[in-house]
Parts: C-alpha cells; structure tokens; sequence
C-alpha cells in the first residue's frame, strides 16, 4: 500500500466507528516514507499525529516540524 492508500483507509476506519478526522490523535508505528506522508496528511486534515520511531534523526526532523515523535521504547507508555 500506498501512503495515500493508507491515508484514505484510516481516515474510513475513523469515519466508520464515528470518529472525525479532524481533532482525532492518531499514533504512528515508523516515521518512514509512507509514516511521513501519513502525517503530512493527517496534519492537513486537522488531526494530531505521533511517531514511534527508532532513528533519533527522523525523530529530531518530526520534532522540528512540530510531531510529537518518540522512541520505540515509550510504545507502551503512548498506548496506555
């Protein structure tokens, strides 16, 4: 899948259990290529995205653009 595939397919996921896109905070597993197209997208549509990522360099960039971004070993704190 695509970054856009996955985009679309959240955002009917959200939309099908009644949640709005818009405000919603949505957690990311990897800040790769399609992680960051997916939270290019989710900023423009008004939600907050947060990255799990390991590379303390994707991490810094997230960081620098605003993205809440965390190291991997805090996955169980964001979920909880």
């Amino acid at each position: 899948p695509t970054g856009e595939g996955n985009f679309h397919l959240l955002a009917g996921m959200l939309a099908g259990c009644g949640v709005p896109l818009a405000g919603a905070r949505v957690a990311l597993i990897g800040a790769g290529n399609i992680g960051r197209h997916l939270v290019a997208r989710l900023r423009e549509a008004g939600a907050t995205p947060i990255a799990l990522d390991p590379n303390p360099a994707v991490r810094a960039a997230l960081a620098a653009e605003g993205v809440e971004a965390l190291p991997v070993e805090q996955k169980r704190a964001l979920l909880a």
